[in-house]
C-alpha cells in the first residue's frame, strides 16, 4: 500500500466527539465498543459494539453509560483517553464497569483483533484519511444513545456529522474527476484535490472562529457551499490541461 504523510488536516472544525479510529486500517485491536462522552454531563456512553467482540459476547448494549475503566473513573477523562483504553495495545485486558438500567455490572474484557468492513475501496480510503479526522465516526447514532445526551450534545454531534457528510460528498466527487485522468496523472491530481479539501477545512475554521456572519455569508451562499464551488474551480482548471 502506498503510504501518504498527512497534510494539512484541521479536525477542530468542530468539537471532536468521536475516538474510534474507523479509518486506520481493515483491522482494529480491542474490546469491540466504541465511546462517545458528553462533554457537557461529562457522563459517557456504549456508542457501538462490534460484533462477535469480547463486549458483544457479554451483551453490552449502546447507550449504557461507562462508569470506570481499570478502576479510573471516565468523568476524569477525556473521550480519547476513555477510547485509548478500549482500543489499542496498552493492555490485554480491560477491566469496565457498566451501568444499564440502573444496575451496574463489572466485566473484564479481552483485547482481540477485528476486521472492519468498509463500503470505499482502498484507494478512497487512502486519500480520505489525509482529510478526515482519524476519530471520525459518519453512521446513524442509535436512537438508544442519542437520547442519553444532553441537547447541547446531540447538536454538537449531528453538525460534527453533517459537515464532515458534506467534505466527503465533495472529495468523492474530486476523486472521480481525478480518476478519469491518465493514470500518471492521477496522484497528483488526488495529492491537489486532499490540499484544496484540507485548505477549504482551514478557511472554514478561520471564518467559525470570527463569529462574523457577514463573512460567512458571500452573496447568500452559505459557507459550506464555499467548499464546492472552490473545488470545482480547482478541477476545472486542472481540466483545461487536457
Amino acid at each position: 500500500m502506498v503510504k501518504i504523510n498527512k497534510i494539512l488536516m484541521s479536525s477542530a472544525v468542530i468539537i471532536g466527539l468521536f475516538s474510534l479510529n474507523v479509518l486506520a486500517g481493515e483491522n482494529t485491536e480491542g474490546v469491540g465498543i466504541t465511546a462517545i462522552k458528553d462533554i457537557y454531563t461529562k457522563k459517557s456512553y456504549v456508542l457501538e459494539v462490534i460484533p462477535s467482540s469480547s463486549a458483544d459476547v457479554v451483551k453490552i448494549t449502546p447507550g449504557a453509560e461507562i462508569i470506570s475503566i481499570n478502576n479510573k473513573k471516565v468523568k476524569k477523562l477525556s473521550e480519547d483517553e476513555i477510547n485509548a483504553l478500549l482500543n489499542g495495545e496498552n493492555s490485554n485486558d480491560v477491566d469496565i464497569k457498566i451501568k444499564y438500567n440502573k444496575q451496574k455490572t463489572n466485566y473484564l474484557l479481552k483485547k482481540a483483533n477485528y476486521d472492519l468492513n468498509y463500503d470505499e475501496d482502498e484507494k478512497f480510503l487512502l486519500y480520505w484519511r489525509q482529510v478526515a479526522p482519524e476519530n471520525l465516526y459518519l453512521k446513524k447514532i442509535p436512537q438508544e444513545v442519542l437520547v442519553k445526551l444532553s441537547e447541547e450534545c446531540q447538536n454538537d454531534t449531528l453538525n460534527k456529522q453533517g459537515f464532515w457528510i458534506k467534505q466527503k460528498e465533495y472529495f468523492k466527487k474530486g476523486y472521480d474527476t481525478c480518476l478519469t485522468y491518465p493514470e500518471e496523472e492521477q496522484n497528483t491530481c488526488l495529492l491537489n484535490l486532499v490540499n484544496t479539501i484540507n485548505s477549504n477545512i482551514s478557511r472554514n475554521q478561520q471564518l467559525k472562529e470570527t463569529e462574523d456572519s457577514a463573512v460567512k455569508q458571500q452573496d447568500g451562499i452559505p459557507v459550506y457551499n464555499v467548499n464546492q464551488i472552490m473545488l470545482q474551480n480547482t478541477f476545472q482548471n486542472f481540466g483545461n490541461r487536457y
